[in-house]
């Protein structure tokens, strides 16, 4: 359920103090807009304007994401304390860009992902993600599969499976000079 996984991951963030959430995100692809639209949706129950200029279109893999956070972060004042991205490969390079500007993570700039993919573990320091449950969207998948070839008539059906808010490192309370 990528609308509940950007939920709880906005939600971590307003409960803590954010209230300038950079949102990096990709519409290319439907499941990445949808949790754009959790990102909205999250920003109006908490009361909180959204601001276009917070969203920034990337191709949810690290070097792009790398490459139009470094750009943004040379061109323009940093005007957020967290950032949500759309994807944990996406974090990884938002986090380099936010680094290598003299920014520290969670320090400065608060950092969200969301897949937990193996890697989101290890980083410095470890990415707070949205784990989407692939074994058991997997096991499902499955099994649906094998009722279908039993009996091919069967009524098609969408199953949307819960995600996990996945506390580490990455996202600290807003320094309260910012």
């Amino acid at each position: 359920n990528n609308s509940q996984g950007a939920l709880l991951a906005m939600h971590h963030l307003i409960d803590l103090g954010h209230r300038r959430i950079l949102h990096v995100t990709w519409n290319e692809r439907s499941t990445i807009r949808r949790r754009l639209e959790a990102y909205q949706s999250a920003l109006a129950e908490a009361g909180l304007p959204y601001d276009p200029s917070l969203v920034v279109e990337a191709r949810m893999n690290a070097d792009d994401t790398y490459q139009v956070m470094k750009r943004r972060l040379m061109e323009e004042e940093v005007d957020f304390t967290a950032a949500f991205c759309a994807n944990d490969l996406g974090a990884m390079g938002l986090m380099r860009a936010v680094q290598e500007a003299g920014f520290r993570v969670p320090e400065d700039i608060s950092v969200i992902g969301f897949d937990d993919i193996g890697s989101a573990a290890y980083l410095s320091p470890p990415l707070t993600t949205v784990r989407i449950e692939t074994v058991e969207l997997a096991k499902l998948a499955l099994k649906r599969l094998h009722d279908r070839v039993a009996a091919p008539d069967l009524t098609p059906i969408r199953v949307s499976v819960a995600c996990r808010l996945i506390e580490r490192q990455s996202v600290a309370r807003p320094r309260s000079d910012k």
